[in-house]
């Protein structure tokens, strides 16, 4: 599968390095030039729960030096959704598939708005706790789920392509019907457990 992914901090790091080492075409795709930059002069190495690989990827701050592909994945933080969609413009095909993967609500709605409800898949990443450790390497704490929904409706055929594409990556990767409750659940969790860490000063695994 072609994909390219676009916002490669942390945890779009982590997506983009393994769907790469799984043999899928990936591209990168950053407005950081210095993440860039080390991608494609040394590779993008990725370490943490799922190992430590370093894996070639094509990177570019350029949408149009890649063009179509069959899966966009938007990685963004939540704020600079709509943005990271603006620029995706150039990656999307007839028929590419747009998947953004966020926490808490509007992320998703913004996206839609830009790229069309039809092609739009949403994804609830749980469990990884990643981080950009310097430029072109990414660290990642877990490696629990991923869920995986179209934006309305039940799950379809090309969702699951999309789900076993992560898979075979070594994503654990569940589809739901209802995706949309996932983000409230994930919303809620954050709401609970963000706050008391924040002032306790202290992980969620300390708590």
């Amino acid at each position: 599968m072609e994909i390219a992914v676009v916002g490669t901090g942390a945890m779009g790091s982590v997506y983009a390095g393994l769907l790469a080492a799984a043999g899928h075409d990936v591209t990168a795709v950053d407005v950081d030039a210095a993440h860039v930059n080390a991608i494609r002069e040394r590779g993008l190495r990725v370490e943490g729960a799922s190992g430590d690989r370093v894996v070639p990827v094509a990177a570019t701050t350029s949408p149009e030096e890649v063009g179509p592909v069959d899966l966009v994945v938007i990685a963004t933080k939540s704020t600079a959704a709509r943005a990271a969609a603006e620029s995706a413009q150039p990656l999307i095909g007839k028929d590419t598939a747009v998947l953004t993967i966020k926490n808490g609500l509007g992320a998703a709605d913004a996206v839609a708005e830009v790229v069309g409800e039809s092609r739009l898949l949403v994804g609830v990443a749980g469990g990884f706790g990643a981080s950009l450790v310097e430029p072109g390497r990414a660290h990642h704490h877990g490696m629990e789920l991923v869920r995986l929904g179209e934006r309305s409706g039940p799950v379809t055929p090309r969702c699951e392509r999309v789900a076993d594409a992560w898979r075979r990556a070594g994503f654990s990767v569940k589809t739901y019907d209802d995706v949309n409750r996932l983000l409230w659940e994930k919303l809620i969790c954050n709401a609970c457990y963000a706050g008391i860490c924040a002032l306790l000063e202290c992980t969620l695994g300390e708590i």
